[in-house]
């Protein structure tokens, strides 16, 4: 359906008329899922889908951005002030895309289900556990590239294979890494302990685990830029930093050097890297006990998800979190399936 729309960040910065830069506003628009670790450490989230533009953004809206070279090939633009993921440059296709979960179409007369339709996954090469759960959406076949979509989809035997590292058995590492893709920001996740048992009612696989979920709420979709963010929930005690000291969460700064910090009210911060823009950690006040974590930038060996660490179900709370309020529906139905 047509409508009017317009592009966001989460604090509003940058804000400008989405109709003019997508050269259509006739939603769902075609899109694939991205896979890439580049995506994924850059941005927070474990999947990514972009939108392309119909030329580049104006000067005024890219000047309120940070630019990120995530390669020689491609130019990042994140929100300097709340780190929302915008847009990309491609350089060698000369073309501009909008990270699609900033594209907010107006609701009259009639609401949009869904801004993207999904008719790939692609680089499932770098992590094929997510895609193998999203086969189907919106109840097609969606096919699966080991990189670009350019070439051969890939067999079901080929996928099967591919995802057959994603173990959920427990290995015997104690911490995990959490890194940024370009590094600034270098953290360490602690297993559970025993005590935090007695306390936290969110432990998994005899307390070795902790609970995952994914939120499509605005707040969260417009803290990274995609349609929805994945986090899991790790008490503060359990955060380190590379040098195996506690992260300090301070009022308006912490003892880790290069996070920026939003506030998106008075009780309420996102840590994103100052370099690459990724949402690291969101935390509130009303919920001490624990800390937010963005799982795509967890630096695990069976795959985006990080099942030997993360237990993705519907216990305790839905495995999607503030559907109501998703602008992705097909997208968010396929996800929920699973919990």
């Amino acid at each position: 359906m047509s409508a009017t729309a317009h592009l966001t960040c989460l604090c509003g910065a940058v804000s400008t008329s989405a109709n003019t830069l997508l050269g259509s506003a006739t939603f769902p628009i075609s899109s694939e899922l991205c896979h890439c670790n580049s995506c994924r450490q850059s941005s927070g989230t474990v999947v990514c889908s972009f939108l392309e533009l119909a030329g580049p953004p104006d000067s005024e809206t890219l000047a309120k951005t940070k630019a990120y070279a995530s390669s020689d090939a491609m130019t990042r633009h994140f929100c300097a002030t709340c780190g929302t993921h915008c847009f990309v440059h491609v350089h060698a296709r000369r073309k501009w895309y909008a990270a699609s979960g900033t594209i907010e179409p107006a609701t009259q007369p009639e609401a949009v289900r869904d801004v993207v339709k999904i008719t790939a996954h692609k680089y499932v090469g770098d992590s094929a556990d997510l895609a193998v759960m999203l086969k189907r959406i919106g109840g097609r076949e969606v096919p699966c590239y080991l990189e670009t979509v350019d070439g051969e989809s890939m067999s079901e035997k080929e996928l099967s294979q591919l995802a057959s590292k994603d173990k959920n058995s427990v290995p015997q590492a104690q911490e995990l890494p959490a890194r940024c893709h370009c590094g600034t920001i270098d953290l360490k996740i602690a297993r559970p302990e025993l005590k935090d048992a007695e306390r936290y009612a969110w432990l998994f696989a005899n307390n070795t685990k902790y609970m995952g979920k994914f939120c499509v709420c605005r707040a969260c979709r417009l803290g990274c830029g995609f349609p929805m963010q994945s986090w899991t929930y790790v008490p503060p005690q359990r955060i380190l930093r590379s040098d195996g000291e506690a992260v300090d969460f301070g009022v308006r700064d912490t003892n880790v050097q290069g996070f920026s910090i939003y506030n998106s009210s008075e009780r309420v911060r996102w840590y994103f890297c100052g370099t690459c823009g990724a949402t690291v950690l969101y935390r509130r006040d009303d919920r001490p006990d624990f800390i937010n974590v963005g799982v795509g930038v967890l630096r695990a060996e069976t795959g985006a998800l990080a099942k030997e660490w993360v237990e993705w179900s519907g216990e305790l709370f839905p495995l999607v979190m503030n559907r109501g309020s998703g602008l992705d529906g097909e997208l968010i139905e396929a996800v929920a399936a699973h919990g």
